[in-house]
């Protein structure tokens, strides 16, 4: 469809509210301007008057373009200016000029309203001159009066605009997976905004509508030129792919309104808007704001998601828990990457992996590959798809140590398996848990036609927990270390898997009877100073300190060498000091073996264990005639 096709929709009315450095060229000045229409989605044509400064009477870039595209120029003192609210107020521009503001001042005040109207806020251009030029585009008020001056005309409160968001997930690209409700926003659309590709996607459903297409990166600019035209009456039709609140146009769209103060109405079920749930209420409360808010409509339309559309494709590998991440280090610096790969290999989820490479980005999955397989067996399974649904869609089953082998663009989606995924027959899945619970019915009949003793697993009772469940695996902790010979906290961490306040927390004396081999009492971290002072009788203690990846450092220290001062507590010990901040302390346990003394939790029979806020060991205090624990 070629631009002039497009059906024709009436010109917005604005001012150009400009700004400049002293001698500035008239072509550098012009590009300014058309940069920040074309960010608003305008051209030339929409521009009603400029406004300035009047110490730039004789700027001649300003004034000879405006005779130039026959645009009336009008000029406001410093003082005027300065009495304007705007967005941006600069101290420099204001010891320069007297007020903190000229461009966004200058247009608003010219525009007769306030900063909700402003389609392009303060935007700051260097030509090729070496001179900066600034930018603001307000839309003139409602009643189109030019030059009123102050707040929104009073005729103008509390009327919400005509125009409409609707912020459209059109699915992965084919257009048999686009949701009937995703197709009726587009055909009520006045304009339809996005991304070239995504809109070649669909292509069919535009012929009627004006389209404006733009370009990768230009998130922004799609966001601003929706705003513009939802402004002046329209419904604009926002589009992403897969769903627009999936790394998607949705979160860009409400920061914009927000911080507008175009405070959005939820929608209720139905797509309408939800007239008991208002988020302007309960924000403009907050803020202080007055309830007279323009409130632009918003609706956000959801779609398939290319984790959901890639995993169709390739069997069943997300009937686990599942985390997504971007590789694309463009929005997020890579070290947040970098931990949050390290965390989902920790917590055992199948990971999805969008945005894995391009052409400038092709280290970043080599990387990726290295942490998750610090966790992760190489043999992993690993399916990568690209063009999910659309032309050129292709799969490729591989593993996690051969990761870097595979082909990967921008296109492509990842899913890495977890501990339980396997592939078989071209198809990778990943076991929700039914029959490990369950058994099969095989299992079931076979046991009953043998009149044998029900397996672990059929035992189990549908609709209940696991016994590793919330309220049984602290039972199945202490009844793992009665069944050992010789029973240890770091054993019970290292066979569940858990940090040492968690097996601390499962031996408690309230859980805990005669016949466990270890008994605990969680203390208040308030009661730190009481906890040390408890051993002062001692001759002897054994200290213990480690770092979560084994490295265990044992010493043998008198009370007196174990000191609590400000924040610290300090242990001195032959030739070693060590130094421990209070604030790190996150659990503060007694911890006994009632089998090898009195189950009291005395000072000779227990010792004091202080754990990070991961539960991690930071110290562990014991009488040294005591066996470790």
């Amino acid at each position: 469809m070629n631009k002039e096709d497009y059906p024709q929709i009436s010109h917005p009315r604005v001012v150009i509210g400009i700004g400049c450095d002293r001698g500035a060229e008239r072509a550098t000045v012009q590009r300014a301007i058309t940069a920040a229409l074309q960010d608003a989605g305008l051209d030339e044509q929409a521009v009603a008057a400029m406004a300035t400064i009047d110490i730039k009477k004789d700027e001649h870039a300003i004034t000879d373009l405006a005779h130039q595209q026959d645009w009336p120029l009008f000029f406001y003192s410093a003082a005027e200016l300065a009495a304007v609210s705007v967005p941006h107020p600069s101290a420099t521009v204001a010891r320069h000029t007297g007020t903190p503001a000229v461009a966004e001042a200058a247009a608003l005040l010219h525009a007769g309203t306030d900063s909700r109207a402003l389609l392009i806020e303060k935007r700051r251009r260097r030509g090729s001159d070496g001179k900066n030029v600034t930018v603001s585009v307000a839309l003139i008020n409602p009643e189109g009066q030019l030059g009123s001056g102050g707040d929104i005309s009073d005729s103008a409160k509390g009327q919400a605009p005509a125009g409409k968001i609707q912020v459209i997930g059109i699915g992965p690209g084919d257009s048999r997976l686009m949701s009937q409700r995703a197709r009726q926003a587009i055909a009520a659309a006045d304009v339809v905004i996005g991304y070239k590709t995504y809109l070649d996607l669909i292509a069919e459903l535009l012929d009627t509508k004006r389209v404006i297409s733009k370009g990768m990166t230009e998130e922004l600019e799609r966001a601003e030129q929706a705003y513009t035209h939802a402004l002046l009456g329209n419904t604009v039709a926002l589009i992403s792919s897969g769903d627009a609140g999936v790394y998607g146009m949705a979160a860009p769209i409400y920061e914009l309104l927000i911080e507008r103060g175009q405070y959005p109405a939820k929608h209720n079920n139905s797509g309408d808007p939800d007239t008991q749930g208002q988020i302007n209420g309960g924000q403009e409360a907050k803020n202080g704001r007055d309830s007279d808010r323009l409130a632009i409509d918003i609706e956000v339309i959801p779609g398939i998601t290319a984790l959901s559309a890639s995993a169709s494709l390739v069997g069943a590998p997300l009937s686990h828990d599942f985390c997504t991440i971007s590789l694309s280090d463009l929005l997020t610096p890579w070290p947040v990457i970098a931990r949050r790969l390290e965390a989902a290999a920790r917590g055992d989820f199948v990971v999805v992996l969008y945005n894995p490479a391009s052409k400038k980005r092709t280290q970043h999955i080599k990387i990726a590959q290295q942490i998750l397989l610090r966790r992760r067996s190489a043999q992993t399974p690993v399916a990568v798809i690209r063009s999910a649904y659309r032309d050129g869609q292709s799969i490729e089953h591989s593993c996690l140590g051969e990761l870097h082998r595979c082909e990967l663009d921008m296109l492509s989606t990842v899913l890495i398996g977890n501990s339980s995924t396997y592939q078989q027959g071209g198809y990778m899945i990943t076991p929700r848990g039914y029959r490990a619970k369950y058994g099969s019915q095989a299992e079931h009949s076979s046991e009953q036609a043998q009149g044998s003793e029900p397996s672990p697993h059929t035992r189990n009772q549908r609709g209940k927990s696991l016994p590793l469940g919330l309220e049984g695996w602290h039972a199945e902790v202490r009844a793992w270390l009665r069944s050992q010979e010789e029973p240890r906290i770091e054993a019970a961490m290292e066979h569940f898997d858990a940090p040492r306040a968690e097996i601390l927390t499962a031996v408690a004396e309230q859980l805990s009877s005669s016949d466990d081999p270890f008994t605990s009492r969680l203390l208040d971290t308030a009661d730190l100073s009481w906890a040390l002072d408890r051993f002062s009788h001692l001759p002897l203690l054994q200290a213990t300190t480690a770092t979560p990846h084994g490295v265990v450092l044992n010493l043998n220290v008198a009370p007196a060498d174990i000191t609590l001062k400000e924040s610290k507590i300090e242990l001195a010990a032959e030739q070693i000091h060590l130094s421990i901040d209070t604030a790190s302390i996150n659990t503060l346990f007694l911890l006994a073996n009632p089998q090898s003394a009195s189950a009291a939790l005395t000072p000779e029979t227990s010792g004091l264990e202080l754990c990070d806020i991961d539960g991690n060991l930071l110290l562990s205090l014991f009488h040294c005639r005591m066996r470790r624990l």
